[in-house]
């Protein structure tokens, strides 16, 4: 596959439901990905080490015939890392591959986000099923807010609209909340031809299930609907806090230019990318943001990022 090189970079993008893995080669700049299951440890369902190690970085060393040796540089952007015993699990998985402790850098993939297309200073913003945001100074210091969960945080997530409509919804179908138009097009999508029956099916959602949701509302939202702009401009405004938090700390107000790299389904929505980007410079009170639409892939900032890292 690569048969000028001998040196390699690996880039693993863990996330709640698959992990992918790049190995690029800085002499032949080719790359070939692999993939395999989650390797969010705090999911029960989840096999970490099979999905980072066996089924990925494993598995990719063997196929390509490289050895430990030959890797210059691995970086693992992972959900659910959060922590300094987060950081302890995750480098226990990572020498496993063979690589050696000291080229191994550990993230949370919001990271791999923003090199995707950012240069520091600046930070990425995820606004998914869950929300968090995370920055990147000139000086490589680092400052994140939120994703703490969606039961403690995750404000302005896919998951929170899903989770707002639907308490509301139940509030009407329990005889005291106002009628929205949404909730017959939840009711709709559901498959369902009255409401009686939605308490029970909702009440053993996932988050997850929940955060699909959040499209019907951001699109009746992006067609003018009075409640659900009003939902989705308050996720906007959450998702807006975040990063303002990010930006302060890593005091972003004095850089020339800082680039904010978006990324997750919401930001599809015409309406909330809008009021996203006004509120965030309203808070900034400063014209050095750079707005960017993520166009490569996680996987390939983390590509970048082992370059810069391990160069």
């Amino acid at each position: 596959m690569f048969p000028e090189a001998d040196e390699y970079y690996i880039a693993v993008d863990g996330g709640a439901s698959k992990t992918e893995i790049c190995v690029y080669s800085p002499a032949t700049k080719v790359e070939k990905h692999f993939f395999s299951g989650c390797s969010n440890f705090k999911n029960p369902e989840a096999d970490t080490k099979k999905a980072i190690i066996d089924d990925g970085i494993g598995k990719a060393l063997k196929e390509m015939d490289i050895i430990p040796a030959q890797i210059k540089g691995l970086v693992m952007g992972l959900s659910g890392y959060d922590s300094q015993r987060d950081h302890d699990y995750f480098m226990d998985v990572a020498i496993l591959s063979g690589v050696e402790r000291n080229k191994i850098f550990i993230c949370n993939d919001c990271e791999l986000t923003f090199f995707a297309e950012g240069n520091p200073p600046g930070l990425s913003v995820v606004a998914g099923t869950g929300s968090i945001s995370t920055g990147i100074a000139r000086d490589f210091g680092r400052a994140r807010s939120g994703g703490w969960g969606s039961s403690i945080s995750d404000e302005g997530s896919g998951g929170w609209i899903g989770i707002s409509v639907i308490r509301d919804l139940l509030r009407y179908n329990d005889g005291y909340g106002e009628y929205q138009q949404v909730f017959s097009t939840i009711r709709e999508y559901l498959g369902e031809k009255t409401f009686d029956s939605l308490p029970g099916i909702l009440s053993q959602y996932s988050v997850k299930e929940l955060a699909n949701l959040a499209k019907l509302v951001m699109d009746k939202a992006d067609n003018g609907d009075e409640y659900c702009s009003l939902i989705t401009a308050k996720a906007a405004e959450h998702i807006a806090e975040i990063s303002y938090s990010v930006y302060k700390k890593l005091k972003f107000a004095c850089e020339p230019s800082v680039d904010v790299v978006m990324s997750g389904s919401l930001f599809k929505s015409t309406f909330f990318c809008d009021l996203f980007i006004d509120t965030l410079k309203s808070m900034a009170g400063k014209d050095n943001i750079n707005f960017c639409n993520k166009l490569l892939s996680p996987v390939m900032g983390g590509i970048t990022l082992a370059s810069v890292m391990f160069h």
